[in-house]
């Protein structure tokens, strides 16, 4: 049956005297989507789940994450900058003795403080050297998937140093052999199903939060080859096997959607759906017509795909263009379910999210003004690398990384070798000296530089920069250590290697 015809059915059944609250939260967060690369965006695309969902729900058209992938999980867990923590730089290798910030009680915290069960599925990357870090430490009750950037969606072999690979796939903190030679997201189909069933037959079950982070589209580039035979039209390798990497993505939100609604689930669900940042180009990501990419503070690296879903909202099918950053997650969902706890009540204020829900299903105008895309300072002498947007207006300060506006490619290639060097701590970004100044409003593709038109808006903005430094941390990025390698632990990743006190 088609979930179409399921989500029908099931709102249907939905009666007005049915209890809504608080409602069970599945946030789906997808790896390195960029802007056009999804059906609703671009019709190339197969994602008739994602589109279907999308467009009976509230699409987020002005939804901005981190330029990358550690830096937008940690923005989402904390509701708050990562240039305040450390965490601006870049991603973690897995022999990084470092990871988020302990300082504070994070999303799931939060939710289960105030009487939600809070499961992770899929991928964590946000360090995992001390058993002090690892989800389950963090706020989760379960977690059931790897702790690095990246692994193999077959074997699950994570690689941090050349020709050295190991095993990472993680049942809470045991390592299970199970899921290996199958493709991820069955894998994590079949979790998430047997997780809302045990859920929804328990007695007297407690409201859930569940994160669904799958690691599609991320590279490694790999998809089934039924997936691949639906794009013979592209004639690009990595492109190619990217758009099968989000149909078999599409595939899975639609499984985790039909699992809710046999679970009887459905009806007092929040289906949030977010990419952690935009496509990297190179491996076969798009974000047209945006410019810039996985890794810039250009829109193309920032402003994701994402929506809302929930047979809740009071006005479904919409568009909305009020601004939200990935940081106000933790508040607004907090409002969406009609939950508080005292330490969150002791520290919303020092959060940097804000509670957009009343904006975002009412279409009301957003309590979010500006955005503060990122803040690193390089150590070069020079001002930061750093982009901050207010209302319309977007300032780029020192930009690094690639900055244009990069077609899909059409021509053939050939796979690279997947066999890296070893792979040291992440190197600072190399700025210009560059400054530009956009109107998004009109220009949402960044093409016309207003800085010298502007003078007087370019100073003002220079200088919240520089007020917003204050609050500026030096980049918790230490030297990658062999005490990590798999091969200490039986070409296993494992925790238990670094020092809490003395990295962090």
């Amino acid at each position: 049956m088609k979930l179409s015809t399921l989500l029908l059915l099931s709102l249907l059944s939905l009666t007005s005297g049915e209890d809504v609250s608080p409602p069970h939260i599945i946030f789906i967060l997808a790896d390195d989507l960029g802007y056009n690369d999804v059906g609703y965006h671009n019709p190339k695309i197969i994602t008739p789940h994602i589109d279907q969902l999308a467009q009976s729900g509230i699409i987020l058209e002005q939804h901005y994450a981190q330029f990358q992938c550690t830096p937008s999980r940690a923005a989402l867990m904390t509701a708050r900058y990562p240039y305040k923590y450390g965490r601006q730089r870049a991603v973690l290798r897995g022999t990084q003795p470092t990871g988020l910030s302990l300082d504070y009680t994070l999303l799931p915290g939060h939710l289960q403080a105030s009487g939600y069960t809070t499961r992770l599925v899929g991928k964590w990357h946000l360090g995992f050297c001390h058993p002090a870090y690892l989800p389950t430490n963090r706020g989760f009750l379960s977690h059931y998937g790897y702790w690095n950037a990246e692994e193999d969606y077959y074997s699950k072999r994570a690689l941090d140093w050349s020709s050295i690979y190991g095993y990472d796939f993680h049942d809470d903190l045991e390592i299970t052999r199970e899921p290996a030679g199958t493709y991820s997201t069955y894998v994590y189909a079949n979790k998430v199903n047997q997780i809302l069933t045990e859920h929804s037959s328990s007695e007297n079950p407690s409201p859930l939060f569940l994160l669904v982070a799958p690691q599609n589209a991320h590279t490694p580039l790999e998809a089934p080859d039924h997936y691949i035979d639906m794009y013979q039209d592209i004639s690009n390798h990595n492109r190619r096997v990217f758009s099968a990497m989000v149909t078999a993505l599409d595939d899975l939100v639609g499984n985790v959607t039909e699992s809710l609604i046999s679970n009887g689930m459905y009806n007092n669900s929040i289906i949030i759906f977010v990419s952690d940042n935009g496509g990297a180009t190179a491996e076969g990501g798009n974000n047209l017509p945006l410019r810039g990419e996985k890794t810039t503070v250009f829109e193309g690296g920032t402003l994701v795909p994402a929506f809302i879903h929930s047979p809740l909202l009071p006005t479904p099918g919409m568009v909305s263009r009020q601004m939200m950053h990935i940081t106000d997650w933790l508040p607004t969902l907090m409002t969406a379910a009609g939950v508080t706890n005292k330490v969150f009540e002791d520290v919303r204020e020092d959060m940097d999210g804000i509670n957009v829900w009343q904006a975002v299903v009412n279409n009301e105008a957003s309590p979010r003004t500006e955005v503060v895309y990122n803040i690193d300072d390089v150590g070069d002498g020079g001002k930061p690398i750093a982009a901050l947007r207010q209302g319309d207006w977007k300032l780029v300060q020192r930009p690094s990384g690639n900055g244009g506006w990069i077609d899909e490619p059409d021509n053939l290639d050939d796979p690279e070798d997947d066999c890296k060097d070893p792979r040291p701590a992440p190197p600072p970004p190399v700025p210009t000296n560059q400054t530009f100044l956009f109107n998004l409003a009109e220009d949402p593709e960044e093409r016309i530089d207003l800085s010298e038109a502007f003078p007087d808006k370019v100073t003002e903005m220079v200088d919240r920069i520089q007020e917003l430094s204050e609050y500026l941390v030096e980049a918790d990025n230490p030297d990658t250590v062999f005490a990590g390698n798999p091969v200490n632990f039986g070409w296993e990743w494992s925790t238990g290697w670094c020092n809490v006190t003395e990295y962090h």
